[in-house]
């Protein structure tokens, strides 16, 4: 692990700062790699349990106060 209780600090927005570019610097490549590789990994094993052809779409188009009776529309729609 990275962080360690020891390095414990205040609230200091200067001080949380300096620990995360520290802590940062101590990830390798190596473990980069291995974290995407693990990242994909597991994203190919919960994507076996989807629909292909299953399509995501966020209308930026609408305000949100559409959004409810769109879903109701939706949901009455496909029974």
């Amino acid at each position: 692990m990275i962080l360690s209780r020891a390095k414990n600090i205040d609230q200091n927005t200067t001080n949380m700062e300096t620990l995360i570019n520290e802590s940062l610097n101590k990830v390798t490549s190596e473990t980069w790699y291995k974290t995407c590789t693990h990242v994909e990994k597991i994203e190919k094993e919960y994507l076996k349990y989807f629909d292909v052809d299953f399509e995501f779409v966020i209308d930026l188009q609408n305000d949100s106060d559409d959004s409810e009776s769109e879903f109701e529309n939706y949901v009455s729609d496909s029974d």
